[in-house]
């Protein structure tokens, strides 16, 4: 009889009864890691592409999906988030798309530099905040601050590769608007997914998802200004 290799448990078949590893340990090898390889990259197309293209369609429905447990298809929202940024901000780098701030000396300065020029990273950080002004004007709606952070980061990650689109189209025209409008964009997006997630498309509605996406960004800023005065009462310099 052999040993389990994960839980020692002694085995006579070619899987563990208790649980379920192989009773024989397979060298790492070339076999290993081009296999290892091709399940992250069909993993990757099949769920990161179905999951952007449902978000561009059926955002409200995607995040309901996958809150009600119907998740086989979909790319995991953090996942989803994170790959989108770092795909945002690597071709922001390689197309020379980059946002440049006066720089001071003082922590405050430092914080909000740090944020404009790494947009695709601080939107993660505001998600955090934009969740709870959401919490606070649609808790009605019976969404927790979690359920509301998986949707964000499902409409952020669709924003960046919005954002993707803009960079490009910088790249090519080479205009100060793609700046200005991309952001735009990305916010009416993620209300107009929002709306479609809570099921409410009135006016009001829209107006009301605005007010909390102003309210969670300068909650966010507010925030950012506190940390920056914290750290210099305590002779902290960034």
């Amino acid at each position: 009889m052999a040993v389990c290799p994960s839980c020692s448990s002694l085995i006579s078949t070619r899987f563990c009864h208790e649980c379920g590893a192989e009773a024989e340990v397979k060298r790492i090898d070339r076999n290993y890691i081009l296999q290892e390889v091709k399940a992250v990259l069909l993993n990757f197309e099949k769920g990161f592409f179905y999951t952007a293209k449902e978000l561009a369609v059926r955002p409200g429905s995607l995040v309901k999906s996958f809150l009600s447990g119907d998740r086989r298809k979909l790319y995991k929202p953090i996942s989803f988030v994170v790959i989108s940024s770092i795909m945002y901000s690597l071709l922001s780098h390689f197309l020379g798309h980059q946002i440049v701030s006066p720089k001071k000396d003082d922590n405050v300065s430092v914080i909000f530099v740090w944020i404009t020029e790494n947009y695709a990273y601080s939107n993660l950080i505001e998600i955090l905040f934009l969740a709870i002004t959401l919490n606070w004007f649609f808790k009605k709606k019976g969404y927790n601050y979690y359920e509301n952070i998986i949707a964000l980061c499902y409409f952020t990650g669709f924003s960046m590769l919005i954002g993707i689109v803009f960079v490009v189209f910088d790249s090519i025209f080479k205009t100060p608007l793609v700046d200005v409008i991309f952001p735009l964009i990305a916010i009416a997006y993620s209300i107009y997914a929002l709306a479609h997630f809570y099921k409410q498309h009135s006016f009001l509605t829209y107006i009301k998802l605005l007010v909390a996406y102003v309210s969670g960004f300068l909650l966010f800023a507010v925030s950012a200004v506190l940390l920056a005065k914290v750290l210099e009462a305590f002779k902290i310099s960034l």
